[in-house]
């Protein structure tokens, strides 16, 4: 009874299943594909020499293979659609339930399947919870590089055959191929991130000691703080555990200026020099 109670619950939610964030498409995806199919050819490549209106030409080889790669694009997004952001936890749930049902003929059998049910359940939710974080993003980053490439490609197909060849169109057109692909858009990001990495690190030696303290300090500290720019991580760090400071994740200089910051008077900022000489070398 309860089998058949968990299992009529199953179809009940397989019913949701039905719920698509698109609508349905307005043109028969295979009488496109069939539509397109003479420019994808690759006689259509080699025949391109003897055209003579080589732009016109090049072009329609160009909006051709787009189309067909939007085609992909466009069931790919249907796809992560229909495989559902909640849904598919549901049903493994479910799975592990019927599974559990099944098999509570004895004690330690019940005991064991419990077990096996909390944890499968556990890592089928995390699987899909991490699935319904990151594939929104993947999916707006695939987008954004599409239309980055495409504008490319626009910009190329204004342009003469002699400017824009048709085998540098064809590069860009598996350019914008990879870009809706999950490769594509992690390499995106990691690109982007190394990026703001280097921003952040160029931030960092920017930054200046503003502290409020007497001039001739000041002007000490500054010049202290542009040693400490040029110093080592390995020199940082060895300051940081001098100065008694803990173990810390941040950035090493980041630990530095504080400690240099924090030295505001003359005495405290020539005990700093004096670790400062220990740890990095020369006088400050």
């Amino acid at each position: 009874m309860r089998k058949a109670a968990v299992g009529g619950l199953a179809v009940s939610l397989a019913g949701c299943a039905t719920v698509s964030g698109f609508p349905k498409s307005a043109f028969d995806t295979a009488q496109v594909n069939a539509e397109i199919a003479p420019y994808l050819l690759a006689a259509k490549v080699t025949a391109y020499d003897s055209c003579q209106a080589k732009k016109a030409c090049r072009n329609d080889i160009i909006d051709a293979r787009l189309r067909a790669i939007d085609l992909r694009f466009g069931e790919y997004e249907r796809n992560l659609y229909k495989e559902g952001v909640g849904f598919g936890v549901g049903t493994d749930w479910i799975a592990l339930a019927l599974n559990g049902v099944g098999s509570v003929s004895a004690a330690s059998k019940a005991l064991s399947a419990a077990s096996a049910g909390v944890l499968g359940a556990r890592a089928s939710f995390e699987k899909q919870a991490l699935y319904n974080m990151t594939m929104p993003a993947m999916l707006a980053q695939m987008v954004a590089k599409r239309r980055e490439v495409l504008a490319r490609i626009r910009e190329g197909e204004s342009q003469d055959a002699a400017a824009y060849s048709l085998f540098r169109a064809l590069n860009d057109i598996d350019d914008y191929a990879f870009a809706g692909t999950l490769p594509g858009a992690i390499t995106e990001i990691s690109n982007h991130a190394g990026v703001q990495a280097t921003q952040a690190n160029a931030d960092i030696k920017a930054i200046q000691i503003v502290a409020p303290v007497a001039q001739d300090l000041q002007d000490r500290r500054e010049k202290i703080a542009t040693l400490l720019k040029a110093a080592t991580p390995a020199q940082l760090g060895l300051l940081q555990r001098v100065s008694g400071g803990e173990p810390s994740d941040a950035d090493p200089l980041i630990n530095a200026l504080n400690l240099l910051d924090s030295a505001r008077t003359t005495e405290k900022l020539d005990t700093f020099c004096q670790r400062f000489t220990v740890s990095i070398g020369g006088p400050c």
